[in-house]
């Protein structure tokens, strides 16, 4: 006979295999509260609160592993297809990881329920708005010395991978609640999604933390006051790729948090993308409401079964296998903004291949208003060596950053491989001096000097890599890729004799 038992919280059947298990504790893997099992139909305590690791845990699925580091590597030649690599690869995973355990952790089934009303901006397609309205958060004034602490506070987290204080700092049980306050539900399903989107919140930090730890930085770049709404813009960017945080800062009980976030790669606030997810799992979760639902919302209740198998091919590293079910999904799916996110993060895998670059088209195309549309548009570009529009992209990032000084990196980059050496320099050589990319900037810069046939200038940019920046370079040049002129100059004896 099979051993059953029921989850008391979420009413799920869970199939225990042998009867051994009945009186330990177990966690209901859709609602992932513990309890102890009996058998189904015998009544069961109220859940503990206490959290305990168990083999029907369902374990997180976080997205494949990635290669080796895709960003444009400041040592390029120009014109030289190998070296033809772009800036932005795995910047949207972060985003991805939160939405994955939003998705994992909140399948979730509960008795009883009301209409949902879906408040949001944009109504003019039915069902799903571009971009979702947002709860307002109680704050007190957030001054710009309190911005200052939390920057200092959140940097030295970052900086030292203390997940504790960064989990703090960014307040996600504000931002999930900005999400789904105003939507008109029963408290428990939303309790339910709050679990969920916690865990989510959890994972994008450990993965913000692993991309530092791997070399990556996550500085500011500036301090706001948008309509009395203080923010802050940080940068993060490694063996993850570029990507721009932009965090509404509030103010309770005497502390300052993040009270949302914008995330450039995907072009909208994450309690944007929750809620996005929110309405329809919320709905799917009670059946009876399927009939009132209109538009959008009801088609994805109606496919989300596809969906759950294109996400977890994609998550998987099988692009094939996910473009097989995205291709069974109606337009109006195909074009929806997550779904393109999850197929956008899978072909990031392979930057140099023909789905990389279709993958950013099909999210250009849906969202050609997005900051992400342009975000991406610099690699769409890049690869296609379409120079001019990629440093167009470039120039409209600039605009949302207010000038982040590391975007000169990008463009002298860009510059050089479309052979614009004099714009490279431009761009390069006010950088070569910054405490925080000096040594990218010089490095880049030493393509700059060589395209130009300034052997002077080559001379000293090789003495700054080595006496500055810790580089090492043989006693003689002669013989290596790209240095041939310079190895016949005076200043490579001069070289020579350092």
């Amino acid at each position: 006979m099979p051993a059953v038992t029921k989850c008391p919280n979420c009413e799920a059947r869970l199939d225990l295999k042998t009867s051994d298990k009945y009186g330990k504790r177990v966690r209901c893997p859709r609602c992932r509260e513990p309890f102890t099992a009996k058998p189904a139909g015998k009544a069961q305590k109220a859940p503990s609160p206490r959290r305990e690791r168990d083999e029907y845990a369902p374990q997180p699925r976080l997205p494949a592993k990635k290669g080796k580091s895709r960003t444009a590597t400041a040592r390029q030649k120009t014109n030289s297809n190998s070296n033809l690599k772009p800036f932005l690869i795995g910047g949207a995973s972060l985003l991805a990881v939160l939405l994955v355990g939003v998705i994992i952790m909140s399948l979730f089934g509960t008795k009883g329920g009301s209409a949902v009303s879906t408040t949001s901006g944009d109504r003019s397609n039915p069902g799903l708005a571009e971009t979702p309205a947002r709860a307002k958060i109680p704050s007190a004034p957030v001054s710009e010395s309190d911005a200052q602490v939390f920057v200092t506070e959140l940097e030295r987290a970052a900086a030292s991978g203390d997940s504790r204080t960064f989990n703090r700092l960014i307040n996600y049980r504000a931002i999930i609640d900005r999400a789904i306050t105003d939507v008109d539900v029963p408290q428990t399903i939303k309790n339910q999604f709050r679990l969920g989107a916690l865990n989510g919140g959890t994972q994008m930090t450990t993965q913000i933390l692993k991309a530092i730890k791997a070399g990556g930085t996550y500085k500011v770049v500036n301090y706001r006051n948008e309509n009395g709404q203080r923010q802050v813009l940080f940068r993060m960017n490694g063996e993850t790729g570029l990507n721009y945080h932009l965090f509404d800062l509030i103010k309770v009980d005497g502390e300052t948090r993040a009270g949302d976030m914008f995330v450039a790669l995907t072009g909208e606030y994450v309690s944007s993308s929750l809620r996005r997810l929110f309405v329809p799992l919320a709905q799917q979760a009670n059946r009876s409401l399927l009939d009132r639902l209109m538009g959008k919302d009801k088609i994805l209740v109606e496919h989300w079964a596809t969906i759950e198998k294109l996400q977890r091919a994609f998550l998987s590293g099988q692009y094939q296998a996910g473009m097989v079910h995205f291709n069974k999904l109606p337009p109006e799916l195909q074009q929806e903004k997550f779904v393109l996110i999850l197929r956008f993060n899978a072909a990031s895998a392979n930057p140099l291949g023909r789905e990389y670059s279709e993958a950013i088209s099909a999210f250009r195309a849906a969202h050609p208003n997005s900051v992400a549309a342009n975000f991406m548009a610099i690699d769409y570009f890049l690869l296609k060596k379409e120079y001019a529009k990629s440093l167009a992209a470039i120039a409209i990032l600039d605009d949302f950053t207010h000038s982040d000084p590391y975007l000169n990196i990008m463009r002298g980059n860009i510059q050089t491989l479309s052979g614009d050496a004099s714009g490279a320099q431009r761009s390069l050589k006010p950088m070569l001096d910054d405490p925080d990319f000096g040594k990218e900037a010089t490095t880049a810069y030493l393509d700059v000097a060589m395209a130009l046939g300034d052997h002077q200038e080559t001379l000293d940019t090789l003495l700054a890599l080595e006496t500055k920046h810790g580089l090492q370079f043989p006693r003689s040049l002669r013989g290596a890729e790209g240095f041939e002129a310079f190895a016949s100059s005076p200043q490579h004896k001069d070289f020579q004799n350092r």
